[in-house]
């Protein structure tokens, strides 16, 4: 929401308008509530090219308005990622000189105030108890293209001792793992949708190689959503398990302790 409304300030000129809007609305969820944020401004707009190409990562529309704007152009690709990883979405709707409309829905869990109460300590128990583990000269390849969950599941790893080397996908993955000597990597975490070679492929491919240590290295599937299909083709692929996205403490530290 600071972004979208960040940007709504930056394009809008002097004297228009702004206006944010949040509903719930029914959720088919069990303990989830659903809620719609809605940002509306009479700034600016953007034509249907630069919509389509508006969350790809340092996108900014070339025009001469934007050039008196500071800005990097990731605002969007993170404010969607968030929104992602809430079971949610963006819609964009906008024309040149009528103004933008970014519409927001998430899922997120309905806590009362004791259920909160016990879900911090819940939480300030998991990363006490992950914390004494000790992974100390072990090393990971983290294949994902998202940098957020990069930074996110790296931060996780370091504090248990293991070091991590970062593959953008599949295919510069599967050569980062070739051109290393034998068993320098001690594990996987290979997310499924990536550009250039997804998870499956590179996986695949990698067992295919003909070397020993790369048959046998403990290879983690990464996906926002798992299904009983995905199950079987993360087993077919030779994988040897599977993570969620967001990471959670408790799988994370089950996946460590029983590959590392």
């Amino acid at each position: 929401i600071v972004n979208i409304l960040g940007n709504a300030f930056k394009y809008t000129p002097d004297g228009g308008n702004i206006t944010l809007t949040v509903r719930e609305q029914d959720s088919h969820m069990d303990e989830t509530g659903c809620y719609v944020f809605v940002s509306e401004d009479t700034g600016i707009g953007m034509d249907k090219e630069f919509i389509d190409r508006i969350f790809e990562p340092f996108a900014r529309a070339d025009n001469r308005e934007n050039s008196m704007v500071e800005g990097t152009g990731l605002g969007m690709p993170i404010a969607r990622n968030i929104a992602r990883m809430m079971n949610g979405e963006i819609q964009v709707e906008s024309s040149p000189g009528c103004g933008s409309k970014f519409t927001v829905t998430v899922h997120m869990k309905i806590s009362k105030a004791n259920r909160y109460v016990n879900r911090e300590k819940e939480c300030i128990y998991d990363i006490n108890s992950f914390k004494n583990r000790n992974f100390s000269g072990k090393r990971v390849l983290l294949a994902e293209d998202n940098e957020l969950n990069v930074e996110v599941l790296e931060e996780l790893l370091a504090v248990v001792g293991i070091d991590a080397d970062k593959a953008c996908d599949g295919k510069k993955a599967l050569e980062k793992l070739i051109s290393m000597p034998e068993n320098y990597y001690d594990m996987v975490f290979m997310d499924i949708r990536m550009p250039n070679m997804d998870g499956y492929e590179a996986t695949e491919a990698v067992r295919a190689y003909g070397r020993e240590d790369l048959r046998n290295i403990p290879i983690i599937a990464m996906t926002a959503d798992i299904f009983s299909d995905d199950i079987k083709k993360v087993e077919k692929a030779g994988m040897n398990g599977y993570v969620s996205k967001p990471v959670e403490l408790a799988k994370l530290a089950e996946t460590l302790d029983k590959w590392m």
